[in-house]
């Protein structure tokens, strides 16, 4: 049995290794004599012993099985292996320098052979187990010790370290070479492709010029059509989930700005040194109210309770000639450079920065007070109001600190800058300023006329602005009412706090680049506000005043905490392809056989929806570089614009609206935006209202939103007489989708309301291009209404008055609440939803917005804003540069005054039987739709448009919205609310926008 067993073994282990081989052993296996011995390489069988020894075993490195056997020539052989180990160890040297055994491993394969287990062997009794637990760790110490165990660890130790050591270099060596074998394939390679690659040329600078005058052709309005081409998305870099525009944005790198070595560092308090006879000081002089001159202390009299100083002027080498006079410490300042930082209100003496040098070699010093520390933002120099009405950036090494200003500081202030300087030191660092870039045209106040002026250069809080009627430059401050933005609106609230008027924003015609005002936050966290602030109740958002602000976004980086999201792109499942096109007369049975149905779509992407029902959407090369979309029809016909698609759709008299359709390459109708992680989510919270289900999400926390009646349209509440009765409403008798503007009755209402606003360009295409909108169209939309003869379905003219069709979903901000946003791609100008709530009066909105909280109050002043810009449209800024930088107007602050209280007409409300100044609100907080969720970003991709669809009473237009630019899948939502800044007394909301131009107050 166990020679079956012994041989088993060896024919399993050893096969490998055989090294002889003849033609009469067809399996290869080496010739070796047959023994009982436990050695599966013995030659020798004579002679076995039965009962093995363990470190037999272990020599040959044999399973402990039963029966086995070792013959006297190997297990000699072992002997003689632990009695040279034995050796070694006794002589106290190295054990590893004996070879170890170099038999390969034997395990037991067959599963019929017994091992022997430790239960099988003889146990020892319990005292004898006492004794030898008790007595053998100190023998196995005293073994350790007196054998000198300690040299043989160590030595192991150096032994494996050793080993190691030169597997690591045989392993980098490895790495070599493979890196040498790496750089010959990429060598290979390029070597390949060389041939193909771009050539890649230096070419000069583009030289862009500061200004560069309007033509008629560069004109601010422009045509709806021209859009600006964002850039695609990309599908793998998911990690920038903000609006993307066009390639037009070049990166710059941020200069690092680090503190001159010459700044003290903050902190420091004041110091004040006592001044003494003797000491060198400026001095201001009666005579010359605004130079200071360097002089000696020569006496001090303090009978007066009060120190006065006896001084005399040092002239130096004309000392004979100096002369002396007595003042306070208020007109003294020291003349070394101090060692501490000044902090906002300090009162200092400084260069000015077109100063010269005087006969004795002295810079011209000035007084003033610290406006604004130094930090980076403004390259760590320090904004001085002077006494003179001058601004400038001065840097610490010349400022001087005066000795002994006033307690109250404003005493040692001219009258005429202690109001402006009053309220800048008790709400700083919250502050209003008007933001500029180069090149801007702003009105300034000048000697009681307002001139106008170009930018040249921004510096800080500072702008360089140029009057070529003058021929002059001059440093403004940013914050200063001579510039006419500010100016209105501190007039503008100076007078609603007179008369009690609630305050509206002021709606005019601004471009990309128009100046704004912004408030810098308060850093502080205080809520104060202007003493010039207007009395208000509640906040309301404008439904109709035009965005401060609409710039190219740039990229920034968000604050808040990753998106636990990604984008990706929908596989088309039992999508129906088209067919080979073959030369026919398109008609309906073109797309009957795809089976669409509305109904049946419902879920689905809006631009996705053609291509489960037989379009197939392709994007072509033209001359190589240039990108082009074609759609493929059921039939196989080529559709190359929506020209194409409307007329398809029209003969094959499909149920499809024209605006599932996109021609634009960058956009992806399969994206859509997927949330992997969150804590709670809710599949639906229209219930079932929209046609498209609204999925909400919460990644942050778990609070679940406010209960709310949903609702699709609004609803009137008591005192609002909400008139729809149809005989009130004027209808087409189009045929042809109202495709012909010229013939279509409610398209000419809208095109004539362009004439509402005086001095406008009329835009011949205003409106819906193909059911999507391009820009806001102030004026507002007249759409088809139930009176038109026009399709139901198919009119390009019938937008907002058909159900939610994108794919939404409302999330939890960090910062802002709940907040939507698009789940797939929305191209510009496509519609959005609609804002939906109760209709109140305004006195029961400001009742209940005290009670209930205002921030779903929703103005509907279209009225007001319109009335407001034909009041104030020569105001505006003209188009034409020349013209614009040749005008002066002479001003009275008393005459404008009394032209703001005054109106030149009566208001259109009056016509209705309403107040001027009653303004209908649309409250969404316990009833409304998902509009009420859509944030405010000062930097908007969703703008406001009134739409008239089911009255034409100007009071109650519906408030729609509209994609701004292209929307990228899994981007917010946002529109600017319009707040009058500084209307609800008591209350600042700050802005968290994000957005790189943000005004940082919201209320």
């Amino acid at each position: 049995m166990h020679l079956v067993e012994i041989e088993m073994i060896t024919e399993c282990i050893e096969l490998s290794d055989d090294d002889t081989d003849d033609g009469n052993n067809p399996r290869g296996k080496s010739q070796r004599v047959r023994t009982d011995c436990l050695n599966v390489e013995c030659k020798f069988g004579e002679e076995y012993i039965d009962d093995v020894p363990l470190f037999v075993l272990t020599y040959y490195k044999v399973e402990k099985l039963r029966g086995l056997k070792v013959c006297c020539h190997c297990f000699d052989e072992a002997c003689n292996y632990f009695s040279d180990l034995k050796d070694k160890f006794l002589n106290f040297e190295s054990i590893y320098a004996v070879p170890p055994s170099q038999y390969k491993p034997v395990h037991n394969i067959d599963s019929d052979v017994e091992l022997i287990s430790s239960d099988d062997e003889e146990k020892l009794d319990d005292e004898t187990m006492e004794i030898v637990r008790r007595e053998l760790p100190s023998i196995l110490r005293d073994i350790m010790t007196s054998e000198n165990a300690h040299f043989q660890l160590n030595d192991g130790s150096q032994k494996m370290n050793e080993a190691l050591e030169k597997l690591k270099a045989e392993q980098q060596e490895q790495i070599e070479k493979l890196r040498s074998f790496q750089l010959e394939i990429d060598n290979l390679r390029k070597s390949a492709y060389k041939p193909f690659q771009r050539k890649i040329v230096q070419v000069p600078e583009i030289e862009i010029l500061d200004v560069q005058p309007f033509t008629d052709e560069t004109r601010i309005f422009k045509s709806q059509l021209q859009r600006k081409r964002p850039a695609p998305a990309s599908w793998t870099n998911q990690d920038d989930q903000s609006d993307k525009e066009c390639g037009d944005v070049i990166a710059v790198s941020e200069e690092i700005l680090t503190p001159p070595t010459n700044l003290p560092p903050p902190g420091n308090p004041i110091v004040r040194p006592k001044l003494k006879p003797g000491d060198l000081v400026y001095v201001r002089k009666d005579n010359c109210k605004y130079t200071w001159k360097k002089s000696c202390i020569t006496a001090i009299n303090e009978d007066k309770g009060y120190a006065e100083y006896q001084i005399k002027t040092d002239m130096k080498n004309h000392k004979k000639s100096a002369s002396s006079f007595t003042c306070r410490g208020n007109d003294l300042a020291y003349v070394t450079t101090s060692l501490f930082r000044f902090s906002v209100g300090v009162r200092v003496i400084a260069v000015i920065k077109d100063g010269t040098n005087t006969g004795h070699g002295e810079l011209q010093y000035n007084a003033g007070i610290v406006a604004e520390p130094p930090k980076a933002v403004n390259k760590f120099r320090y904004l001085i109001f002077f006494d003179d009405g001058c601004v400038q950036y001065v840097p610490h090494e010349h400022i001087r600190l005066i000795c002994e200003p006033s307690k109250n500081l404003l005493d040692d202030v001219p009258v005429e800058n202690r109001d402006f300087l009053r309220n800048y030191l008790s709400y700083y660092p919250e502050r209003p300023m008007v933001k500029l870039i180069v090149s801007n045209i702003v009105e300034v106040l000048f000697q009681g006329n307002w001139l106008r002026g170009q930018v040249m250069e921004v510096d800080g809080s500072l702008a360089n602005i140029f009057f070529p009627t003058r021929e002059r430059q001059e440093w403004i401050y940013r914050g200063s009412s001579r510039l006419r933005l500010l100016f209105n609106e501190f007039q503008a609230a100076k007078y609603r706090k007179q008369t009690g008027h609630r305050g509206r924003i002021v709606a005019g015609s601004v471009d990309a680049d128009s100046p704004y005002v912004e408030y810098t936050r308060n850093v502080e966290g205080e809520e104060n506000s202007d003493e010039n602030v207007p009395v208000r109740a509640v906040a309301r958002k404008s439904t109709s005043a035009v965005n401060k602000l609409q710039k190219i976004e740039k990229h920034v980086k968000s604050t808040e905490r990753p998106i636990p999201a990604r984008k990706i792109e929908l596989k088309l499942v039992n999508a129906i392809e088209p067919r080979n096109f073959v030369a026919h007369q398109c008609g309906p049975p073109c797309v009957s056989w795809t089976g669409y149905k509305y109904s049946e779509a419902k879920g689905k992407g809006p631009l996705a929806i053609p291509l489960y029902y037989g379009f197939r959407r392709i994007i072509c090369y033209v001359n190589v570089t240039r990108r082009v979309v074609i759609y493929k029809a059921p039939c196989g016909r080529s559709l190359r614009n929506m020209l194409d698609v409307h007329r398809y759709l029209r003969i094959t008299k499909s149920s499809m609206t024209v605006d599932l359709f996109d021609f634009d390459y960058w956009v992806h109708v399969l994206a859509e935006f997927k949330v992997e992680k969150y804590n709670l989510s809710i599949e639906d919270v229209s219930n079932g209202v929209e046609s498209v289900p609204i999925n909400c999400v919460n990644y942050v926390d778990s609070d679940l939103p406010n209960c709310m009646s949903y609702l699709k349209e609004r609803l009137p509440r008591e005192n609002v007489n909400l008139n729809l009765d149809p005989n009130f409403l004027c209808g087409c008798d189009c045929t042809d989708d109202c495709q012909d503007r010229s013939r279509c009755a409610c398209w000419k209402m809208t095109y004539e309301g362009q004439k509402l606003i005086p001095n406008n360009v009329i835009d011949p295409n205003v409106g819906y291009h193909y059911r999507r909108l391009p820009e806001r169209v102030l004026t507002g939309i007249y759409e088809c209404n139930q009176n038109c003869k026009c399709s139901k379905t198919s009119c390009l003219n019938r937008v907002v008055q058909y159900p939610l069709s994108q794919k939404l979903q409302l999330f939890k901000t960090e910062k802002k609440g709940w907040g939507v946003r698009c789940l797939t791609d929305v191209p510009q100008g496509a519609f959005i939803s609609v804002y939906a709530g109760h209709l109140l009066t305004d006195t029961v909105a400001n009742e209940e917005g005290k009670t209930y909280g205002d921030e779903y109050l929703a103005e509907l002043d279209y009225i007001e804003v319109i009335e407001r810009i034909k009041e104030d449209y020569e105001s505006d800024v003209p188009e034409d540069l020349e013209e614009d930088l040749k005008e002066i107007r002479t001003i009275n602050i008393e005459d404008m005054e009394k032209k703001k209280r005054k109106k030149k007409f009566a208001s259109v409300r009056t016509y209705y039987g309403d107040r001027e100044d009653d303004v209908y609100i649309m409250d969404a907080k316990g009833s409304g739709n998902i509009g009420r969720y859509l944030n405010h970003s000062c930097m908007p991709n969703v703008f406001v448009q009134n739409v008239f669809v089911d009255t034409h009473d100007l009071r109650f237009p519906w408030v729609s919205f509209f994609a701004q630019k292209y929307i990228n899948a899994g981007s917010e939502l946002t529109w600017d609310y319009n707040y009058d800044i500084g209307s609800v007394e008591g209350t600042v909301k700050l802005c968290y926008c994000g957005s790189p131009n943000c005004r940082r107050r919201l209320l």
